[in-house]
């Protein structure tokens, strides 16, 4: 697991509709570890389905799931947008 000391772009900043690659994964909390089994791991893709009106907490699916997640848990992964297989 690689970590970033560098202000780059996380799920956090998503907008609905994007999709992103997980680069990097900052902190390792128990909640972040709990996140990473169910799939929020680097090299995954996700899709940035929906926001609150406050945008907390936010929706994404990744693989075939959807998980829901508050905007501090998703600070904590670092994504890569671009060309996407």
């Amino acid at each position: 697991m690689e970590l970033c000391l560098s202000r780059s772009l996380t799920i956090a900043d998503l907008r609905p509709g994007a999709m992103a690659r997980i680069s990097a994964v900052d902190i390792a909390t128990d909640v972040v570890f709990r996140l990473m089994e169910l799939g929020l791991v680097p090299g995954a893709t996700v899709e940035m389905q929906q926001c609150a009106p406050f945008g907390d907490p936010m929706c994404l699916r990744v693989g075939a799931a959807r998980l829901s997640l508050r905007r501090r848990e998703a600070g904590c992964f670092r994504v890569e947008v671009g060309s996407l297989p």
